[in-house]
């Protein structure tokens, strides 16, 4: 059975891909005309069963938690790994990012139809 299922499976996977990457132009050139509007105060039109958000995110400019931690692991006991890490991360910079989120609209979903 998983000999029939693996070649539909890749099949259906460079289709979805292939489909995504066309999406994917068209969803940053929506975001590119969205976000200003958001910014600017206006809001998702309340007609619309989801909304869109802009939520701002604190995000550190660098991934390298995890692999620091591992690290410090071999040589620190936990609680020393912790302090470390704290006073490591303080140094680091963070940036504020936007991100374009979807939300449920309750009031379209409670409406009586």
């Amino acid at each position: 059975m998983s000999e029939q299922t693996f070649p539909d499976d890749c099949t259906k996977y460079l289709q979805l891909h292939a489909k995504h990457a066309r999406l994917k132009e068209r969803l940053d050139t929506l975001r590119e005309r969205i976000v200003p509007e958001l910014r600017e105060g206006k809001r998702s039109p309340a007609a619309l069963p989801y909304r869109l958000i802009l939520q701002k995110r604190l995000r550190t400019l660098a991934d390298w938690k995890s692999a620091l931690k591992d690290q410090l692991r071999e040589w620190l006991t936990a609680d020393q790994v912790e302090v470390r890490m704290v006073g490591i991360q303080f140094a680091f910079p963070q940036q504020e990012t936007e991100a374009l989120v979807v939300e449920i609209n309750k009031a379209y979903a409670s409406r009586k139809l």
